[in-house]
């Protein structure tokens, strides 16, 4: 099926921007097939519409909410008179950044999820947006909205799990621990992982070990040898290596520059 690509810099005209902010009320979606070079919300303030994504139609309605990636293809094929939507268009670089900082790193390829009532603080938020950090704040908002989804949909024994394992004895010894502290078999708790954090145990786990990594770089006064030790590393060399490649930054820069022990 042929389609059309659009790039965000050739639709505006402004470097400095990064955002694109459409509403529509009482006008006709676009029907063209097309994907594009940034992310995308898209949130459905009342009504309804039939969107085609990535060959497969399905309903948006009141209170969904719609995050597409780069390059992912949808156009809207159906829609109800009463519809009300914001199409929230975000530069690619700026959507890393904030999911970055939200830690909702990992998205699946395309995300849809129901904000229920919550829907009415999003168009308080949208009736007032007119600047780019009303848009800014709009992303931010439907990440939050997006991290407090994922949280409840997880099994509450696998999320008691998981949470368990942010103590330093737990992720000293690692997956094994997890299996242990679930009650699954590792192939069960692998599924698990791979349907509700979108990753594999051991990118689980190395997330976890960086994440209390980072707070103790920033924190305490322990060497950063010590550090790699309490959160399961033994070779300093590789924690060093997986700590840059994870956060781009390496342990010893990032507690030069943002340690709360420098003054």
């Amino acid at each position: 099926m042929k389609y059309t690509h659009y790039d965000f810099d050739k639709i505006m005209s402004s470097n400095e921007s990064k955002y694109i902010f459409q509403y529509v009320k009482n006008r006709k979606l676009t029907n063209i097939y097309h994907s594009h070079s940034f992310y995308e919300v898209c949130i459905i303030l009342s009504g309804s519409a039939t969107e085609l994504f990535n060959g497969q139609k399905r309903l948006l309605k009141e209170g969904t909410v719609v995050i597409l990636k780069p390059e992912d293809l949808h156009c809207f094929v159906d829609q109800s008179e009463n519809l009300r939507l914001v199409c929230l268009s975000v530069k690619t670089e700026e959507a890393l950044r904030l999911i970055d900082v939200f830690e909702v790193k990992l998205l699946p390829k395309e995300v849809i999820f129901d904000v229920g009532t919550s829907v009415a603080k999003l168009s308080n938020i949208i009736s007032q947006a007119s600047e780019e950090h009303h848009y800014k704040l709009l992303f931010c908002q439907i990440l939050t909205f997006f991290e407090d989804y994922q949280k409840q949909s997880v099994p509450y024994i696998l999320k008691m799990a998981v949470q368990k394992m942010q103590r330093f004895e737990n992720m000293r010894v690692g997956v094994p621990k997890l299996v242990e502290l679930s009650g699954y078999s590792r192939s069960h708790l692998t599924r698990l992982i791979r349907q509700y954090y979108h990753c594999t145990l051991q990118e689980l786990m190395t997330k976890i070990r960086l994440d209390a990594a980072y707070n103790e770089v920033i924190l305490s006064k322990d060497s950063l040898e010590d550090i790699a030790l309490k959160v399961g590393y033994s070779s300093f060399s590789h924690f060093q290596k997986v700590f840059k490649k994870f956060f781009g930054i390496t342990p010893a820069v990032l507690r030069k520059t943002n340690s709360m022990w420098t003054i």
